[in-house]
């Protein structure tokens, strides 16, 4: 069985932060920042990318697609802060299909993928939270690489997400 916690809604709240580059409240420059990011994964070939590339952040890892077309990248600048940016759907069928799965589901839970491999998750620390099922299975489908790479970051020391 995997165990994963994944705290993707209040990650930032529950790592240690070594500079304090991340404060609460809104700050327009990191929006713009993750809205650059976004922009990035972009992978339709007719849409022009018209923002600029995020202000000191470079891509350091781009994952293979996984099932339901699924891909994610991870972005750090040279404070050490990480950003990982998860693609959404695509213009395919199988792609499409996450987004047929609409039921909610609780955001603390299991999903069996297949007979010996369980995705256990923890998306929120509300107990009476749900999420959307097909979001839940594409990130079932990403978890084992994304978390691969945040142990690989903290073992180089940087804890900043």
């Amino acid at each position: 069985m995997k165990y994963i916690l994944f705290l993707i809604i209040s990650i930032f709240n529950t790592l240690n932060f070594n500079s304090q580059e991340l404060r609460p409240g809104f700050d327009p420059d990191e929006y713009m920042n993750l809205l650059c990011i976004s922009a990035r994964q972009s992978d339709t070939p007719w849409v022009a990318i018209t923002l600029p590339y995020p202000d000191g952040f470079n891509l350091v890892y781009r994952s293979p697609e996984t099932g339901l077309f699924n891909m994610w990248d991870l972005w750090i600048n040279p404070k050490g802060l990480a950003v990982i940016s998860i693609r959404g759907t695509v213009n395919t069928t199988g792609s499409w299909l996450s987004n047929f799965h609409t039921g909610m589901i609780p955001a603390i839970g299991s999903i069996k993928i297949y007979e010996d491999d369980v995705f256990e998750y923890k998306l929120s620390n509300n107990s009476d939270a749900y999420v959307h099922a097909g979001w839940t299975i594409g990130l079932a489908s990403m978890a084992d690489d994304i978390t691969s790479k945040i142990d690989s970051i903290y073992n180089l020391g940087k804890k900043i997400f």
